[in-house]
């Protein structure tokens, strides 16, 4: 007989991440050193670029250059670590938010630098691996790119050298672990998706048109990689996620059955297509 395979459950090493909520502004940065140069940056957007231009060229040759970017992804989230610590998780929204080890809260630029280097860095470590076609790995990672090149802009100038920060590596392939890192990637993109669009309806309702088209083409980037995100997500035995993961989202494993529609982040993006007008401009 097979044996019985343990539901799965999320593991406390893939750790908890605050999105920025595009709805609530930003929280001022924080005064203080902070460990990540933007050499850094350029060099991890670098790597995940060439990724994505090599995932038609064969799994060998984008799995150095994902784990690179991986690495050095990695850096600069242990770098800002610090300022990640300073926006407690707070309470969950919903189930679906304690399951998936998310929460969404103003943070402000460099808290959202380093929460969201730190799912690109284990989305592209576990991409190295993970059995997707090369479409979707092309656009999973064109929209990392963008994202980690968007927020390190929007963070600035960052003092102290990553040479003093302590090294990092993409931790071992994990299909269980992966569930929830590849979720993490949707919902990064989810949010930085809703974050322009914010932006674009801003514009738009100053009569900045041209503005606001510039941040919807931006959005679109973002919206490209979501299936691809839910791939790696998914690239799991169908056997194994309904005899294993699935039953952990429905009782008695969890207080309610878990779907996509109760993710914040997804609302965060639905509501500001459903109120595209609204601004927060002034």
């Amino acid at each position: 007989m097979r044996p019985v395979e343990q539901t799965f459950v999320v593991r406390p090493e893939i750790p908890l991440v605050v999105f920025a909520d595009p709805f609530a502004g930003e929280e001022p940065s924080g005064p203080g050193p902070r460990g990540a140069a933007r050499g850094v940056v350029v060099e991890t957007v670098a790597a995940l670029e060439q990724a994505g231009t090599r995932a038609y060229s064969g799994p060998e040759r984008v799995r150095s250059r994902l784990l690179a970017a991986a690495a050095a992804a990695g850096v600069i989230a242990t770098a800002l670590e610090a300022d990640a610590r300073l926006h407690g998780p707070g309470l969950a929204r919903s189930s679906s938010e304690d399951y998936f080890r998310l929460r969404v809260a103003p943070l402000n630029p460099v808290a959202a630098l380093a929460y969201g280097a730190g799912v690109i860095a284990r989305a592209a470590g576990d991409l190295a691996w993970a059995p997707v076609v090369a479409d979707d790995l092309a656009l999973e990672v064109w929209a990392l790119s963008y994202a980690l090149a968007q927020l390190g802009e929007r963070a600035g100038p960052l003092s102290m050298s990553c040479a003093t920060s302590a090294p990092w590596a993409p931790a071992a392939p994990d299909v269980g672990g992966r569930w929830i890192i590849g979720h993490h990637a949707r919902f990064l993109l989810e949010a930085c998706a809703a974050a322009r669009l914010a932006a674009a309806a801003d514009w738009a309702r100053g009569g900045q048109l041209e503005e606001a088209a510039g941040h919807v083409r931006g959005a679109t980037v973002y919206v490209r990689g979501l299936p691809a995100a839910v791939a790696q997500a998914c690239a799991t035995p169908a056997a194994r996620y309904h005899r294993a993961i699935r039953p952990g989202m429905a009782p008695p494993a969890a207080a309610e059955t878990l779907s996509g529609s109760r993710h914040t982040t997804t609302g965060c993006g639905a509501r500001r297509c459903a109120a595209f007008g609204t601004s927060r401009r002034r």
